[in-house]
């Protein structure tokens, strides 16, 4: 292999490193920006969620016990297929 072309390996070698650095300088904002949006919503619906609860305290309650019953009987179901 000539010298020149060794050199054209190495240069492009540096410049994929670089190109990935890039990529993934920008993966990582991408990342902070959708777990801050998660954020902002999920405070939106947890606001939600409490005036709701507030305004039909029984209603929360039953949906409370339904999800509790089918959490249990999921577990039931999984432990009997172990």
């Amino acid at each position: 292999m000539s010298k020149s072309t060794s050199q054209r390996f190495v240069r492009a070698g540096e410049d994929a490193g670089r190109n990935v650095q890039k990529a993934a300088g920008r993966i990582a904002a991408e990342a902070e920006d959708l777990a801050e949006d998660v954020a902002r919503r999920s405070r939106k619906v947890a606001a939600k969620v409490r005036k709701q609860v507030k305004k039909h305290p029984t209603t929360a309650g039953v949906i409370a016990g339904v999800a509790v019953a089918l959490i249990g009987l999921g577990v039931v179901r999984r432990i009997g297929r172990a």
